[in-house]
């Protein structure tokens, strides 16, 4: 079971990067100077939204859809059928400060 606070929108503070593990920061945190940062929402209904600068350096916004495989694996699927995933996450660790995962 997830609990309410990664329910976000979260940006990725590319900064604190380590071996593998993708760290993310609320929003409206303070980050550095950065010409553009990707980030993802996890919304409850199921729909997770990655955005990102994109080829152009104008910002690009895809919706797919999550589950959860057991409580740390985010399954990403790109219909809403959920049929396939293209991709999953380990969830390392979240609170209401940081969202750490790993692409597995």
């Amino acid at each position: 079971m997830i609990g309410n606070e990664i329910f976000k929108h979260w940006v990725h503070s590319n900064e604190e990067d380590k071996e593998g593990v993708m760290v993310f920061r609320p929003s409206h945190y303070d980050f550095p100077p950065s010409r553009g940062r990707q980030s993802i929402q996890i919304k409850e209904n199921g729909e997770i939204i990655f955005s990102g600068p994109g080829k152009d350096d104008r910002k690009t916004q895809t919706t797919k859809f999550y589950e959860l495989e057991n409580p740390n694996i985010l399954k990403v699927f790109s219909d809403e059928q959920r049929k396939e995933a293209v991709t999953k996450f380990e969830i390392i660790e979240y609170n209401n400060d940081v969202l750490k995962i790993r692409r597995i």
